[in-house]
């Protein structure tokens, strides 16, 4: 069993297969999972992230089997390929990111900002759909997820506020 102490308070853990990331104190630490020999699955070594060790403004995260997808206080949502431990998109925004939610294959990303309105991001084209929010606690997607498919929201409250978006079947 592999052990890591964080200097300050883990304020996410998210995992796929082959690693863990946790978000702690604004950065991202990423570390190999490793089976019962010790070994590390899919290789690889720790990695913090991001690359600048001043930036500490990672406010949320994500994994999927290929992509870790974060979002920053700067506004940012990126995307890292795991085999590769490359960056392989950044879509700038104009307010602080809460939430990141990416579809399984990374392909779509539903994000939250700082004043609580909803996107769909395409991280290939960086094209940006708003996601209209109803009185009725639902969000109404449109464009390509098509018209009148509702998804649910669940309203989660720690130190902010956060909306879970259930979003499987709608970004599938």
């Amino acid at each position: 069993a592999s052990e890591k102490e964080y200097l300050g308070t883990v304020e996410a853990i998210q995992l796929n297969t082959d690693c863990v990331a946790v978000l702690s104190s604004g950065r991202i630490s990423l570390d190999p999972l490793r089976d019962v020999t010790g070994a590390a699955n899919g290789g690889g070594e720790s990695r913090d992230l991001p690359e600048d060790k001043g930036q500490r403004d990672v406010t949320c995260l994500a994994v999927t089997s290929d992509f870790l997808v974060f979002g920053t206080k700067r506004g940012t949502v990126t995307y890292m390929y795991l085999p590769e431990l490359a960056q392989v998109s950044e879509f700038r925004y104009d307010a602080p990111i809460t939430a990141v939610f990416p579809n399984a294959s990374g392909t779509r990303t539903v994000f939250i900002d700082a004043t609580g309105a909803a996107h769909l991001l395409n991280p290939v084209d960086d094209s940006v759909l708003p996601i209209p929010q109803h009185p009725d606690g639902q969000l109404r997607p449109q464009g390509p997820l098509g018209p009148g498919r509702h998804v649910p929201v669940r309203r989660l409250r720690r130190r902010r506020r956060l909306l879970r978006l259930c979003v499987q079947a709608a970004l599938g």
